[in-house]
């Protein structure tokens, strides 16, 4: 028999370093989990329950990443099921990354989508290009500095990905909200939507 090693935590217990996670559960299930567990946290600081991240844990993603499995997972297994819980609970939009310097870095990013397009019929809007990468940069420069670690390459990749993750995600809150309101509309009516 193996014994399961056990890990010192940061308030000086220990516990068993155990693999707890979503591993079995399909694409469906690992969602509705994270879902479930997001909604006990909500729960928990509604009754003044102080949550404690202990920095000693550590997981690991087992599953393999591509760009289009990372944007079609964060918009359908997060962004609209978290736009739907915060609707549903008539929460502020004030954590997770929803705090408001994101709020204004995802604009930034619509922002500098729409500069690039403008500019390429006006070169002079190329300042305003310019002037709105240096907000998106100040806005994560903490993120930034970090990756500037990795080298140019990585630094300039993560900048870019990180404007692509602000735009799904605005599409995805989009879609959430949209969603809340159709199954409203639809309750209202007496004809509930299949929660899915």
């Amino acid at each position: 028999m193996t014994l399961v090693p056990n890990r010192l935590l940061s308030d000086g217990q220990s516990m068993p370093a155990m693999g707890l996670g979503t591993w079995p559960l399909d694409d469906d299930e690992a969602a509705e989990a994270v879902v479930t567990a997001l909604e006990l946290g909500y729960r928990l600081i509604d009754q003044s329950v102080r949550i404690v991240l202990d920095p000693a844990l550590q997981v690991k993603h087992l599953k393999k990443w591509t760009l289009t499995s990372l944007v079609a997972t964060d918009v359908t297994r997060r962004a609209i099921p978290w736009t739907l819980l915060w609707m549903e609970r008539r929460r502020p939009h004030h954590d997770l990354n929803f705090s408001y310097d994101q709020r204004i870095a995802a604009m930034v990013s619509v922002a500098l989508v729409l500069a690039i397009l403008l500019s390429l019929a006006n070169p002079y809007l190329w300042i305003v290009v310019g002037a709105l990468l240096i907000v998106a940069y100040q806005l994560n420069r903490g993120l930034f500095m970090l990756l500037t670690k990795g080298g140019p390459r990585l630094a300039i990749a993560g900048f870019f990905l990180q404007q692509l993750y602000y735009l799904y995600s605005l599409f995805g809150l989009a879609m959430g909200s949209a969603l809340y309101f159709v199954r409203s509309f639809s309750r209202r009516q007496g004809h509930p939507l299949k929660e899915t």
